[in-house]
Order: structure tokens, then sequence, then C-alpha cells
């Protein structure tokens, strides 16, 4: 996809836009469990992110054994994870769960998939190889993401991901009432911000250039994240399975216990 650079406009109302695209609502933090010392660590924004250009944020680490990356969702944080994060360390893996920038015990007020994605290959420093990658929501889109720039691991398990990043961005301008114009004016903005335009970041794309093995977990009865995306992005990949589930909805399938049980046989079939 080209762009042009022509010098963009942007307008207050698209600022707005951004602003609501770019900034979760923070819930109260929460206390991650551990005897094991979080990490206090950086991610790597680019120069018009408005945080600045390092972004502190906090890994949660849990077990010991292969290393396996658990990624919350939008204005989530790790500990709404820890269902799925117990039960990985009981197993016999290493955990490494992350509050995200913006989110949770981390720095920042905005977040994107692009400084998601170096937050995670920040961790990866720390880590020779994960055993799996596994995210929730946005946080599914953050891995496969990172995994196409390069974050090494053998197999991912996706939960309920939005497949494109792009197509969330103009339902926001929808939202906020701009002309296509301006939304394409948004989009490029998100460009210059993140470093990646958002159409760039579409999980069938990303999957077909994957070699790892793809478990996609999802609600039959998701009002977040439809369905239909999961199998969009499971008939793009090159090795992967679909798994859908009844009354789970977006959440709660965090915390059922056939999807846990699935999840563990995954992760124990490649380890």
């Amino acid at each position: 996809m080209q762009h042009t650079s022509t010098p963009l406009t942007i307008t207050p109302a698209i600022e707005q836009a951004i602003g609501y695209f770019l900034t979760p609502h923070r819930p109260a933090k929460k206390t991650w469990s551990s005897s094991l010392p979080p990490l206090e660590l950086q991610a790597k924004a680019s120069i018009e992110w408005p945080d600045g250009e390092s972004i502190p944020f906090v890994c949660h680490r849990l077990g010991c054994g292969p290393d396996v990356l658990l990624v919350h969702g939008w204005e989530s944080q790790a500990t709404d994870l820890w269902h799925l994060a117990d039960a990985i360390a009981k197993a016999g893996f290493s955990v490494w769960c992350p509050d995200l920038p913006a989110h949770g015990h981390s720095s920042g007020s905005m977040l994107s998939i692009p400084l998601a994605t170096q937050a995670l290959h920040s961790i990866a420093h720390k880590v020779d190889h994960f055993h799996a990658v596994i995210g929730h929501s946005l946080g599914g889109a953050v891995v496969v993401n990172a995994l196409a720039t390069g974050l090494p691991a053998t197999q991912v398990i996706v939960i309920a991901a939005p497949t494109h990043y792009g197509a969330y961005a103009r339902q926001v301008a929808h939202a906020c009432s701009l002309s296509d114009s301006d939304t394409t004016q948004m989009l490029d903005r998100l460009e210059e911000m993140t470093g990646t335009h958002p159409d760039r970041i579409a999980i069938p794309e990303q999957a077909a250039t994957l070699n790892q093995r793809c478990l996609w977990l999802h609600a039959n009865d998701d009002d977040v994240v439809p369905a239909e995306e999961g199998i969009q992005a499971v008939n793009a990949w090159k090795h992967a399975e679909l798994h859908r589930f009844d009354n789970l909805g977006h959440f709660h399938i965090l915390q059922d216990a056939t999807v846990c049980h699935q999840l563990l046989q995954a992760l124990a079939r490649h380890s």
C-alpha cells in the first residue's frame, strides 16, 4: 500500500478521534500474586508518540519451565489473565505476562498495536525463544503482529482477537462523524505516530507469512469481536485450527475450564 507524502491537515475533530482510538479507560490496578518480582522494562516508541520515545512498562512472572508469553487485551491488565496464568504455571511453564503501556501498573496514557508489539520485543530480549505466545482480544492481534515482526516462538494461541486494525480505526472515525477524507488523514496520522499504517496490521495477511502453528479460540456469541473474524484468520493460516464455544462471550472464555484444558493440551503437544 502506498501513501502520499502530502502534508497532513489534522483538524481538532481528527485529533479527537485519534485520542479516542488510542486512549484506554484505566480500571483500578490489581495485584499479581507471585513470589517472582516483576520486571521493569521499556517499550520503544516513535518520535511522534505523545508519551515519549520510551515507555516504562511492567512484566509479571509466574512459574518455572519453558517460556510462555501471555498478553491481555484493551482496557484489561495482566491480573485479568490470572486464571490462565496460574494453570499454565502449574503445568510446568514459566509465564511472562505484561501490563501493556497505559494499562495496569505500566506507564503511559495511550496504546497502539505497534507500541504493544515493541513491548513484547523488549520482553523477548530476556528470553531465547518462547514455547508459545498467547493473546486475548487486542493482545491476540499484538502477538500476531509481534510474530510477523520477528518475535521468536514455536506456537501461538489466539483468543477472540480482532483481525483488522484499520477496520477498527475506521469504526472510530465513523463514530466520530469524520468524512472519508478526514478518515484518510486520521489513518495517515496514526502511521506517523506509530510507525505503521493501521491497514498493514491485518491478521489474515500476516498469518499467510507465518510458520508457527496456531490454535484460535473464539465464542460464537462474542459481541465484541465477531467469531467470523476468527474464521477468516484461520482460513489464511498455514497451520491453524479453530475451536468455537457457545455462551462464553468475549470475557467469560478466559475463565472456562474447557477452554483452559484445550489451551494446556496445545502447550503440552508441542513441548
